[in-house]
């Protein structure tokens, strides 16, 4: 083993950072080899026999595959025809200025013959390969197609499914809030129920409270007029002691007007005795006490009034409450009926059905019917009736319009005709002394009306042609 020496002082040119590597010996800088044990020998020999062994087979396995099946596993014969190369051999090949022997000759021949029946094959298989070809690409094709259709009744079924899922969720959904609704118009209908006995307990209490009230008020009204009519008993015994003391006229007005306003009597009655002076004083002093307490009683009746006043309304206040209680517990009722029988369904509409104008998100079918087939296709089938029977109509009117137009063309035809025989039979008679035809009539008008080229071209002689004559239908002579 190496010497190791320790020094105190170091190179000056080493870092002072890589002093912890002067300890540190690499492998290149031991010169003696390393002693290996028995046991690692062994180990490593046995690997070393095994890695030859497995090399040496690697090499058999590719010799024999490269001798018996052409380097292939699936063999020589697998191996494409189109793949496949025939050469020449080479005593077949001739150089520069050599030339074959008739032996080489026949056996170039045969090869040449044989090399056009390889290329002859070859050919054939790759004809062969391309209609094998296309008959996989069209069964590829075919499929394909089958593939995507049942990839596509799939997809189908699955959408059919997913929709009819979600019918199924939101008709869950309508079912839940029916019952909530239903929950909820219990609850309200209770507390109606509950609003409505209180209001009309509280309804009799006010009824009650108002007729006593009521009775209390017209009590004090009889208890007002009955004070009024002691302060006009006062005023009548003053007038009756003025009357009995023999008083004028104008002095018994004069001391009433007075007694009205409550004033003092003494400078109107002088002249009379003391003692009526006193009795008349007191009775206006009576007077004066009568009016406050009348006052104090009017003050309590308008009071009492007031309180009245508000006692009814109070009471008309309760029974606008119960009217709106029970018009709204009538339309609870209302609504929960038609709950019972009116229930919320999904109904799956094809695209054309709905008449209803769609909105922009939600369409509102609140205000929509919805209507029966049998319903519509019976309106269907009323209106194509009638308006099978009105075409029916309109066809007769066509026809017989038709059959209108056609007679005034018949007509209009017929007159035509007749003006261009007229026109021939005067071109007739012109040239009458000329056409073959002039000993008769009957063949004049024929052949003017039959042929009109034979007159014109009269003039030619031999090659005008006349019809022979018949006796036409009408015809006078």
């Amino acid at each position: 083993m190496p010497h190791l020496v320790a020094s105190s002082s170091f190179p000056p040119s080493f870092p002072a950072a890589h002093l912890h590597q002067l300890l540190e010996v690499s492998d290149r800088e031991i010169s003696a080899p390393k002693w290996v044990s028995p046991a690692e020998q062994k180990a490593k020999e046995e690997e070393a026999r095994k890695q030859r062994e497995a090399s040496a087979g690697d090499a058999n396995v590719e010799r024999a595959l490269n001798m018996m099946m052409g380097g292939t596993l699936a063999g020589v014969n697998a191996i494409s025809k189109l793949e496949q190369v025939m050469t020449k051999p080479a005593n077949l090949e001739v150089g520069e200025n050599e030339e074959l022997t008739e032996e080489q000759q026949q056996k170039l021949k045969e090869w040449e013959a044989q090399y056009k029946a390889f290329l002859a094959e070859q050919d054939a298989y790759a004809k062969s390969l391309e209609g094998e070809a296309k008959k996989l690409r069209s069964e590829i094709v075919e499929e394909s197609k089958k593939f995507d259709d049942q990839l596509q009744e799939l997809t189908d079924v699955k959408m059919r499914t997913e929709y009819k899922l979600i019918e199924l969720e939101l008709y869950k959904v309508k079912l839940i809030q029916a019952i909530a609704q239903e929950e909820d118009d219990i609850l309200a209908r209770q507390s109606l129920v509950l609003g409505l006995e209180e209001l009309k307990y509280r309804h009799e209490l006010a009824e009650k409270a108002v007729g006593e009230y009521l009775e209390e008020v017209q009590t004090f009204e009889l208890r007002v007029d009955a004070v009024r009519q002691e302060g006009a008993n006062l005023e009548k015994g003053l007038r009756k002691e003025l009357q009995e003391h023999a008083a004028d006229k104008e002095t018994i007005d004069q001391a009433m007007k007075a007694f009205k306003k409550r004033g003092k009597l003494d400078d109107i009655l002088q002249g009379f005795s003391a003692d009526l002076i006193q009795r008349l004083d007191n009775l206006v002093a009576e007077a004066r006490s009568q009016d406050e307490v009348v006052q104090e009683h009017v003050t309590q009746l308008e009071n009492m009034q007031s309180e009245l006043k508000r006692l009814e309304w109070a009471k008309t206040q309760i029974e606008e409450s119960i009217a709106a209680a029970e018009e709204e517990m009538k339309k609870l009722l209302q609504r929960m009926a038609q709950a019972e029988y009116d229930l919320d369904l999904t109904v799956g509409m094809k695209q054309g059905q709905v008449e209803v104008e769609q909105s922009t998100f939600i369409t509102d079918y609140s205000d929509a019917e919805l209507v029966e087939r049998s319903v519509m296709s019976m309106l269907n089938e009323a209106i194509k009736s009638r308006g099978g029977d009105k075409i029916a109509v309109l066809n007769e009117i066509k026809e017989f319009r038709k059959g209108i137009h056609l007679l005034q063309w018949d007509n209009q035809r017929l007159e035509l005709q007749e003006e261009d025989c007229l026109q021939k039979t005067k071109d007739l008679q012109v040239h009458s002394s000329s056409s073959p035809a002039s000993a008769d009539p009957q063949l004049m008008f024929y052949s003017c009306c039959e042929s009109p080229r034979a007159f014109s071209d009269s003039s030619k002689g031999p090659r005008a042609r006349v019809r022979p004559p018949r006796k036409l239908p009408g015809w006078r002579r």
